[in-house]
């Protein structure tokens, strides 16, 4: 009996020895891996990892899941392989136009006004990648001199007069480009670790976000020098300004307020509180009546009802919310969601893939949302809102979707 179990133990050693591995981590975690229609049994699962184990050869594998379309898989295992997929919504209204590389850690994107050209700003290299605003080609690769190239650190991008404004928070400052890419000169130091850009709705002021400082850069639009700097109560990242131009709403990341500054006296006149919390993102709608918020420690987004100064109602969506946009006519907002962070540190993938969702504005309801990957971070909507883009943070990617569809009847 005991010989008998020392050569079943023996031989099952062996063939795993001459098995091949095949690590897969795929969203949703439901899914099941055919072969030949018949699925397959992992011998382990380890973190939304399933491990199989299959014979060197060529294999077309087939992932399934209930409410999403198959998904194949071609592949020859001559060695141990990872891979990292997801799977695409049957009910989703938004449809994958495709996938792009970007450089190292892709942190936001916008489009050209015009929608002809879309800027990615690069956190962990040496510019901005630009793309192609209608078919997504890429274009260039927007950088500054050598000794700002080198600190890396490229943050948020605004337009302003025509111009491409870029935020590098290693250097504390904001480079300025024409819309093709082309460098033309550097601003004025604005603080500590600038992050996001605002201009005023005339395009004579424009006003820096610096987190480390604490502070907000009030800049000369037309030349990018330092006129004075307005102190705020903690961290400051999101901004958006009333359609007056009297008002600048700032997110404080470290309490979770909003701080409203009068931009004439050049400082806080007043403190929204809705709990302590993280605030990220701020956007207001074309017609100056609400603002929306988004929350990553929360993870939730505010509805402001901006001519009281009043949270009508705050929702969760997901997990460390990050970047929100608003369609032209106010009805949608969309979302990244990066996923749980890895508990180490949130620049090694996480535990899953992150969502970008899509909100009816009128009631924060979820009305339909896609898969990201590895930490969706950036978001824009083309101005035509036929087009959404986002970055896929620790991919070095875009995912690019038309979001026409939304305007169907959405009971259809």
């Amino acid at each position: 009996m005991k010989k008998t179990l020392f050569i079943l133990l023996a031989l099952f050693f062996t063939l795993r020895a001459e098995a091949i591995t095949l690590s897969l981590k795929i969203f949703p975690t439901d899914y099941v891996l055919l072969l030949d229609e018949k699925p397959l049994s992992p011998y382990k699962t380890l973190e939304n990892i399933r491990y199989y184990d299959l014979p060197y050869g060529k294999y077309e594998l087939i992932l399934r899941a209930p409410g999403y379309y198959d998904k194949r898989i071609n592949i020859k295992l001559i060695k141990p392989t990872y891979i990292e997929d997801k799977l695409y919504r049957t009910a989703s209204r938004l449809s994958l136009i495709g996938e792009y590389p970007t450089g190292s850690q892709p942190k936001s994107v916008s489009f050209s006004p015009d929608g002809h050209y879309l800027y990615v700003a690069l956190l962990d290299d040496n510019g901005v990648d630009i793309f192609n605003g209608q078919d997504f080609s890429y274009i260039k690769r927007a950088e500054v001199p050598k000794q700002f190239a080198l600190e890396k650190g490229f943050v948020e991008s605004a337009i302003v007069n025509g111009l491409l404004w870029i935020s590098q928070m290693t250097t504390g400052r904001i480079h300025i480009f024409d819309l093709y890419g082309n460098y033309l000169y550097t601003s004025d130091r604005t603080g500590v670790w600038p992050k996001v850009i605002c201009p005023d709705r005339k395009g004579k002021i424009i006003y820096i976000s610096n987190w480390e400082s604490r502070d907000i850069a009030v800049m000369d639009a037309l030349t990018g020098r330092l006129i004075s700097s307005i102190k705020v109560s903690g961290i400051p990242r999101g901004m958006s300004i009333s359609q007056d131009n009297k008002y600048l709403y700032v997110c404080n990341y470290e309490k979770g307020l909003i701080e409203k500054i009068d931009t004439e006296k050049k400082e806080v006149i007043k403190t929204i509180d809705n709990g302590f919390g993280a605030r990220r993102h701020i956007v207001m709608d074309r017609y100056g009546e609400f603002a929306y918020i988004s929350d990553m420690y929360k993870g939730t987004i505010a509805k402001l009802e901006l001519k009281t100064d009043k949270i009508l109602l705050e929702k969760y969506i997901g997990p460390k919310l990050n970047t929100i946009d608003i369609s032209s006519d106010g009805k949608f907002l969309f979302v990244s969601s990066r996923g749980h962070n890895n508990p180490e540190t949130y620049l090694k993938k996480g535990p899953d893939f992150g969502r970008v969702y899509v909100l009816d504005t009128s009631d924060l309801s979820i009305v339909d949302w896609v898969w990201g990957r590895n930490q969706p971070t950036g978001l824009a909507i083309s101005p035509d809102d036929k087009f959404l883009v986002f970055s896929d943070f620790l991919d070095g990617n875009i995912e690019v979707y038309d979001i026409s569809r939304l305007w169907n009847d959405l009971s259809d």
